[in-house]
């Protein structure tokens, strides 16, 4: 551990320590008095160190990044993660600052924020205060909470280098993807807004190409900008808290027709159809008061998208490092997922997306290099937001932190073209038996005319899956679960009766699935034509380093037409292709499919059951269902890595969403002696699999 982290992870421990002394807690014995004679000796020299790193004379990280240093412009004219200049209704954590009388809207901006977790008041701002002031006396410029002011500073420090004509220099989020794009954000927002606000087209009888749109902290008026050209019919209204933001927008930018007022994002003006904030919602001094008032400005089945860091779950909030982010970036809202998504529930709006965009574009290892950054003070960048960066860097790379595109959906009735019609329209097609059924012979019927399948894995390459593989992979072959269960019954020592498997529960996941395909292309009719063949996640995640594949499993759509479904953003645009997340894919057709499949991809969602929801629902009536995914198997995050399953986890998944569990079991994989002597890193030597094949039930 670095003295960086030492440091400021114990600050907040012997302050606390000191705080107490001083109240009389401590129990006055010798040996009490004693230890805290030495725990005040220790304060001191604690917190001298943490004076040596700010001031960066001492204590750096034991890594530094040899990246970019954040702040810094790259060769593209790319801002690499700088402070946030997306303004809100924010402040400096227990920080009081006088309201100014004369100017209402000014003191709205001014105004102090609760602090981020709960904890003794008196020591809470007796901490807070004693944090900031530190980093004063070490060459920090702070801003007690005039968020005016704060936002403007950034702006004048950098206005040099920001082009009016080019949105990419004063589009200042976190840059993306190996281009070192600002503006993926606006089209990952945009993918967002056009799929998610329903099939039909419209929200609160709005057509969806006529939409009044709300920029929640619009800083420089990038996205406003970016999203004017892309949907001109769209209304525009961008908000902000700096006077020198809505002033760079007004006097400086190309001509345009979006609106920027100088306003506290908490009190929307008008109704919205949608509502996206920037790495700007963190910064709300209370997160469920700013998510109502969006809620109540929205329409009907509007949505409200929010692109920012979030707390990774268990992460202790109270740590002084988290704590110091939270007064450096003004960070008043640092919140998980689950937890925005109890929120959002309490407030009447469905998480509908949760997109794990830091993983999706390796900014660990991108943008911050898989190191940890020096927490000196860079040349004249002395602003609190320089500070709050490095730790944004650190907590980053240490996984603390977390950074995402959460998507909610106003509850409630939408009307007849809403996106809960939709939703009632597919629910009673599945319930009343107008769900499509696969066509099957009737007696004495005549058999459609199907090439067998083979039981064969292939590169994906080529228009029938490409060259054939020899084994599931580089590092594995599979096969060997019925050779593992009968060595196990002949050398056994004990045998517990709960950990006792059936040998039938293994098998060759190729074989079984295979099997069953050609078992179902068997009873299809001699006139059937149209089917649909859904391959989930087969396009491969090349935003994780994959190369892509675009016919892996071909071979085995037989007389159906293959299609493939995959959240990976380069598998937009590729032919027979739905672009979504499988556990929230509205785009995909209800009952569309005949056979929906998934090779070692489910694992992957945040939230499989959701997943296998969606999986019911696109299966057509008698269609097959067939899931490979891991039961014991290295962390894998491409992009990143949940769960594992049972046989009895899938055969319940399959059960409770109207399946017939056809088979189910196991795959035993295990690495080649060449492999086990010339490579060795994180993979299991086994592996275990875990597959199953259900058919939807006709009723």
């Amino acid at each position: 551990m670095s003295s960086a982290r030492k440091t400021l992870g114990s600050l907040g421990k012997s302050g606390a320590a000191e705080r107490r002394l001083r109240r009389g807690r401590l129990v006055r014995s010798a040996a009490a008095a004693f230890g805290v004679a030495c725990a005040v000796a220790a304060i001191g020299a604690q917190r001298r160190a943490l004076s040596d790193v700010l001031l960066g004379v001492g204590g750096g990280s034991a890594q530094r990044s040899r990246s970019t240093a954040p702040g810094e412009w790259t060769k593209n004219g790319h801002l690499r993660d700088s402070p946030s200049s997306s303004s809100s209704s924010l402040s400096l954590p227990s920080v009081s600052i006088s309201p100014n009388d004369a100017d209402a809207e000014k003191s709205k901006r001014k105004r102090s924020a609760p602090a981020l977790v709960a904890a003794d008041a008196d020591e809470r701002a007796e901490g807070d205060s004693d944090v900031v002031e530190k980093a004063k006396r070490s060459g920090w410029e702070f801003f007690d909470g005039d968020l005016n002011e704060y936002y403007n500073k950034l702006h004048r420090d950098e206005k040099g280098k920001r082009n009016p004509k080019n949105v990419q220099t004063f589009a200042v989020h976190r840059w993306l993807g190996p281009k070192y794009s600002t503006v993926l954000h606006y089209e990952m927002l945009h993918d967002a807004i056009k799929t998610h606000l329903n099939a039909k087209g419209s929200v609160g009888g709005r057509d969806k190409h006529k939409m009044r749109v709300m920029d929640a902290g619009c800083g420089l008026g990038a996205g406003l900008s970016w999203f004017e050209k892309t949907e001109p019919s769209w209304e525009l209204v961008g908000y902000t808290v700096s006077e020198d933001q809505r002033n760079f927008v007004r006097d400086e930018l190309p001509p345009h027709k979006f609106e920027v007022e100088l306003r506290t994002y908490d009190e929307p003006r008008d109704t919205y159809d949608a509502i996206y904030s920037i790495e700007a919602f963190i910064h709300t001094s209370d997160a469920e008061k700013t998510l109502g008032a969006w809620a109540a400005a929205l329409n009907p089945g509007g949505l409200i998208a929010i692109i920012d860091d979030l707390a990774a779950e268990g992460v202790g909030r109270n740590e002084e490092e988290v704590q110091l982010f939270a007064k450096s970036w003004l960070a008043n809202s640092l919140y998980t997922v689950s937890e925005l998504s109890e929120m959002g529930d309490r407030l009447g709006l469905s998480l509908v997306q949760d997109r794990d965009v830091g993983t999706e574009y390796d900014v660990i290892g991108r943008n911050y290099g898989n190191k940890l950054p020096s927490l000196k003070i860079d040349g004249k960048k002395t602003h609190q937001g320089w500070m709050g960066a490095k730790l944004r860097h650190k907590l980053t790379v240490e996984k603390k932190l977390t950074y995402r595109l959460l998507t909610f959906r106003k509850q409630g009735s939408e009307g007849a073209d809403g996106a809960s019609e939709a939703r009632k329209e597919e629910a009673r097609k599945l319930g009343d038996g107008t769900c499509e059924a696969v066509p099957s012979i009737v007696d004495g019927g005549k058999a459609l005319d199907v090439k067998t399948v083979e039981a064969q894995l292939r590169t994906g390459t080529g228009k029938d899956g490409g060259d054939a593989m020899k084994c599931i992979s580089g590092w594995y072959c599979c096969n060997k679960g019925a050779e593992w269960w009968d060595d196990l019954e002949k050398t056994r020592t004990d045998k517990t009766k709960f950990l006792h498997l059936p040998r039938e529960l293994f098998g060759h996941y190729l074989d079984v699935m295979v099997k069953h395909l050609n078992e179902f292309y068997a009873t299809l009719p001699a006139d059937f034509a149209g089917g649909k063949f859904l391959d989930i996640g087969g396009t491969g995640s090349t935003a994780s380093g994959m190369a892509q594949v675009t016919s892996k499993f071909a071979h085995w759509s037989g007389p159906l037409e293959y299609w493939v479904l995959d959240s990976d953003p380069a598998a937009k645009g590729l032919p027979r292709c739905v672009s979504c997340d499988v556990a929230d894919c509205p785009s995909a057709e209800t009952c569309g499919y005949d056979v929906t499949f998934s090779h070692t991809v489910l694992e992957h969602s945040s939230r499989p059951w959701k997943a296998f929801d969606e999986i019911a629902r696109m299966t057509k009536r008698g269609g097959l269902t067939m899931h490979l995914v891991p039961f014991s198997y290295q962390y894998h995050a491409t992009p990143d890595d949940h769960f594992r399953f049972s046989h009895a986890a899938l055969r319940s998944l399959m059960e409770d969403r109207g399946f017939t569990v056809l088979e189910v079991g196991y795959d035993i994989c295990t690495q080649p002696d060449d492999v086990k002597r010339k490579r060795k890193d994180e993979h299991f030597e086994v592996i275990w699999l875990s597959y199953v094949v259900g058919k939807k039930n006709r009723s």
